[in-house]
């Protein structure tokens, strides 16, 4: 049998995902039937797997011990004691410059990544404690390529998870990108607007000019900052964040990011895209203290 009263970390989320992070070994066949049976039940009462929980709830579960092990392979975390380039930090947040080549997150338990690099940083500096916490990690709130270089920001509390996470579906957080793209664009600022679809099997985006199937819109705004000989450098602003957006947008108007391969680059070895400026826009939000401010590289 275990007690747990809910802390702020904890609050926010649905009790069968709560339960699937601390307990890896309870299967969820038997959580489900347990919440049906009364066997798990918050604040003594009968509940539902989608109850979101709140700070100071108490979740009782009497369930066998074997399957409330709270330490297994599958929810143990790589920490990578390295480097980060810190760009901005306070009590809420940090955002970092990720390195071209380096993943967000990643593929396999072991391998080096952006969020494990954070969350290393953080529990050695003493700034997030690791042991206490039973669902929360140090996450991500926006994720870069692995290939695409610049800022990323990573929340240090659920609370700030969810607003920052609010404000970028909102637009409150501007993303500003650099690139340098083939070929002689023709325009010094436009504003592209397209009809994008992902071929997950082969992880490649298309976009199209005319709306097809289950594509979705894409804005796309581009000015320029220099011209090259057979070269342009862009400066991009998203107006809406799909995966592989600016680099299929350049791309299917005959401008690719230079050393993009996947997207039709002839040229250089290193994809020539940086995630270089957030702005933070005015917003009623816990983060008022962000408020017009812009973080760049």
């Amino acid at each position: 049998m275990e007690s747990l009263i809910i802390t702020e970390n904890d609050s926010g989320q649905r009790l069968n995902k709560f339960l699937e992070k601390v307990f890896p070994n309870l299967p969820k066949s038997l959580m489900y039937k347990s919440i049906r049976k009364k066997n798990i039940k918050v604040n003594r009462k009968r509940c539902d797997a989608k109850y979101i929980l709140l700070a100071g709830d108490i979740v009782d579960i009497y369930v066998n011990d074997k399957f409330l092990l709270k330490e297994t392979n599958k929810n143990k975390v790589a920490l990578f004691d390295k480097d980060l380039n810190i760009v901005y930090e306070d009590d809420n947040m940090i955002i970092v410059n990720k390195p071209v080549g380096l993943k967000s997150q990643p593929d396999y338990v072991g391998e080096d990544n952006l969020i494990d690099r954070i969350n290393g940083y953080l529990i050695k500096s003493g700034k997030f404690d690791y042991k206490s916490e039973r669902s929360f990690r140090p996450s991500l709130c926006n994720r870069l390529d692995r290939n695409t270089d610049g800022l990323v920001i990573a929340a240090k509390n659920f609370r700030t998870l969810q607003e920052i996470n609010r404000l970028i579906r909102e637009r409150k957080i501007v993303k500003i990108y650099s690139c340098i793209v083939e070929g002689n664009v023709c325009c010094d600022h436009d504003i592209l607007i397209g009809w994008w679809n992902k071929d997950k099997k082969n992880n490649k985006v298309t976009i199209s000019s005319e709306r097809f199937g289950g594509s979705k819109k894409v804005i796309t705004e581009y000015f320029v900052l220099e011209r090259f000989k057979d070269n342009t450098k862009l400066k991009i602003v998203l107006h809406t964040g799909r995966s592989h957006q600016i680099r299929a947008h350049l791309a299917s108007i005959g401008h690719p990011i230079v050393g993009d391969i996947k997207y039709g680059s002839s040229i250089g070895k290193t994809q020539k895209l940086t995630s270089c400026g957030l702005i933070f826009k005015s917003s009623d939000s816990i983060l008022k203290y962000m408020n017009n401010k812009t973080i760049t590289l």
